[in-house]
């Protein structure tokens, strides 16, 4: 079995060094590498699970990305740009925006005074999550 076969199977990453000890307990077992890996899974619950939740974690991390991306993308107009972000972004899309993201429609002034922010400053905050 490779490393990479390995990984694969149970969709958990090793270093070398454990791939060639978990590698030299397959070739003295007599298990196929299907029933050895669903064996070192259960041998190994914790680590698989950490897994699993890393690899959602990184899929939504994308998926965020990706739609932040549209947005910023859209090719906006001179007026878009500078209208008010609430009037301008679907329900859905100041939904993301606040629950995955935490850029908010409101902002405050430096006296405290609340406002609503424009399209360019939310495109703004946009920004420098992408290149966070």
């Amino acid at each position: 079995m490779t490393h990479i076969e390995f990984e694969t199977r149970t969709m958990v990453a090793v270093s070398s060094k454990e791939f060639d000890a978990i590698n030299e307990v397959y070739m003295n077992s007599d298990l196929d590498k299907d029933e050895f890996c669903k064996m070192w899974m259960k041998m190994n619950r914790s680590r698989v699970n950490n897994a699993k939740v890393e690899a959602i974690a990184k899929a939504r991390e994308e998926a965020n990305r990706e739609f932040a991306w549209g947005l910023v993308n859209f090719g906006y107009t001179w007026e878009q740009y500078n209208s008010l972000a609430d009037n301008y972004f679907s329900a859905y899309e100041k939904n993301f925006l606040k629950t995955r993201l935490g850029i908010e429609m409101q902002g405050t002034n430096g006296w405290g005074i609340p406002y609503f922010r424009s399209v360019n400053e939310i495109l703004w905050d946009l920004n420098k999550y992408l290149n966070s």
